[in-house]
């Protein structure tokens, strides 16, 4: 059994570096998992796209745990896209709006992809793509520290329900203040 999931693992990231070489660049090791206390920083507005494992669970339950403790936590799923790849691979994008903010494309929020190496067990890593504050384009720092601090805090509480519920979650994430 051991054996099988290390062939899945390795399998799942030859197939992610192969298409998805972008995901490779910058980290010394896709496969190697960071603390579950630790945070992602990014300085205010910019995303730093990084992969977390989740081995063991079915694809649905997946997805299921970060839509509903996403929506719990003040967020509303603006759009959820699945695509398929001739090798195999699933990519489900869920994207996340402030449910207090206007609807439309440029709506603070954070957009989640979920890749699947097999749509029958997951061997899935979730990888943060955006993260947008409210008032992120605005010339006022001010202004756009505090709209990415509450979308920090809503986003932190849902990372919280699905940690409680999955056991584990993409890590939350820290500001560089300046």
């Amino acid at each position: 059994m051991q054996a099988r999931r290390l062939i899945l693992i390795a399998t799942m990231t030859l197939g992610l570096l192969m298409n998805h070489s972008s995901a490779a660049q910058g980290r010394p090791s896709v496969t190697k998992v960071p603390d579950a206390g630790t945070s992602q920083q990014i300085p205010e507005g910019r995303p730093i796209p990084q992969q977390w494992p989740h081995i063991g669970m079915s694809m649905r339950a997946l997805e299921r745990a970060y839509i509903e403790s996403y929506e719990q936590s003040g967020f509303r799923l603006a759009n959820r896209h699945r695509r398929s790849y001739p090798n195999g691979i699933w990519n489900i994008e869920l994207v996340f709006q402030l449910k207090t903010a206007p609807k439309g494309s440029d709506a603070p929020g954070t957009t989640l992809s979920i890749l699947i190496s097999r749509p029958d067990t997951c061997g899935c890593s979730v990888t943060r793509e955006s993260f947008v504050g409210p008032d992120a384009y605005s010339p006022d720092p001010t202004l756009v520290a505090r709209g990415t601090r509450a979308l920090i805090k809503a986003d932190t509480a849902a990372l919280a329900k699905v940690r409680q519920r999955l056991g584990m979650s993409l890590p939350t994430i820290d500001t560089l203040t300046p």
